[in-house]
């Protein structure tokens, strides 16, 4: 039972992670096509995805984080991490959209 726990959460932030690569590419892409094209549409939707690579740094620290075992300050492990990651990306998501 813990082995496959162990597994399953370490496919999930492969999962996260080939995310992230995929999306830093079309980040690097849609930057550079639009510089070369003089398109302020493909700049502008650039940075809407760098938003999306920071939330998925946040994600990703917080999985990390989470699967860290009880300690003496923190008896019962970090597992709540992923809970205070979604209210981060929250924060952000709001902070970057007024």
């Amino acid at each position: 039972e813990k082995l496959q726990c162990c597994k399953r959460n370490k496919v999930l932030t492969c999962r996260l992670i080939l995310m992230l690569v995929i999306t830093v590419i079309f980040f690097v892409a849609e930057i550079v096509a639009g510089y070369m094209g003089n398109s302020i549409a493909l700049v502008s939707d650039s940075f809407n995805m760098l938003s999306d690579i920071l939330s998925l740094c946040v994600g990703l620290t917080a999985a990390r984080v989470s699967r860290r075992a009880g300690s003496g300050r923190f008896t019962y492990g970090m597992g709540r991490a992923e809970v205070v990651g979604a209210l981060a990306n929250a924060v952000i998501f709001v902070l970057f959209n007024i």
